[in-house]
């Protein structure tokens, strides 16, 4: 049978969800995240710029610093380009139904070796500062994976927080989980379908595992979409 037999054809369904990245490379990712902020302030011109900095032209200074990082291969410890294949910026990838085939998360890093459409570590970028609230972080941001938008076909998942208000840590971010959510009339864990507690780790991150109620009829034999765990990376810049 020819090579190109299959071209033209339905792709072979996957087993979703992909397997979880080793919690060792993830840690990695986190440290060369931590690091490339600390350019953001140089990149766009200083302090004032950085304040006024959208959050694009962040998250494009971050992504330009992390290729520099994986390009030299010795400044994060194991960030290298043996082990990342790729940090893409709003790449464009389906919906959990396939009807929508523009959604564009922030930053996406590839392993080596991963070229299935819908693997890899996908991150939500969301500035967090007095004009934008917890809120909008959650229902504009951390939703999104709740509810199939991308990251469906994998089992975590990052939010990542641009701190501009050095009033916010991530103890708001698990007091607001709390609070009640007066249009929904249930908490705002409720409502994104928190399961159990969001553990606060130390300093930066608060840990969230998700229930997700779609089903991938389209893809899997397995229609149940699997529970996503968040890291939540919160980057004083």
């Amino acid at each position: 049978m020819s090579m190109f037999a299959s071209l033209g054809k339905k792709p072979t369904e996957n087993n979703y969800p992909f397997p979880a990245w080793p919690a060792h490379i993830i840690l990695v990712v986190e440290d060369a995240l931590r690091l490339a902020s600390k350019s953001a302030e140089g990149l766009l011109g200083g302090k004032a710029k950085l304040l006024a900095a959208t959050e694009e032209q962040i998250t494009a200074s971050i992504q330009n610093t992390l290729h520099e990082i994986l390009s030299d291969g010795t400044i994060v410890d194991g960030f290298t380009s043996d082990i990342f294949q790729s940090i893409s910026r709003n790449e464009s990838v389906e919906d959990y139904t396939g009807a929508y085939l523009d959604k564009q998360p922030d930053l996406t890093f590839k392993l080596v070796g991963q070229c299935k459409p819908h693997q890899g570590l996908y991150c939500e970028c969301k500035i967090l500062d007095k004009t934008h609230p917890v809120r909008n972080y959650l229902y504009d941001g951390l939703s999104r994976f709740v509810t199939g938008k991308y990251a469906w076909a994998m089992q975590h998942a990052h939010m990542i927080g641009y701190v501009r208000d050095q009033n916010l840590s991530t103890i708001n971010l698990t007091t607001y989980l709390a609070q009640n959510n007066k249009a929904e009339g249930k908490t705002h864990s409720d409502c994104l379908q928190i399961q159990g507690v969001p553990v606060i780790k130390p300093n930066d991150l608060v840990y969230t595992s998700h229930d997700r109620r779609f089903k991938l009829m389209r893809l899997s034999t397995n229609p149940n979409a699997t529970p996503i765990n968040i890291r939540h990376l919160w980057l004083n810049i």
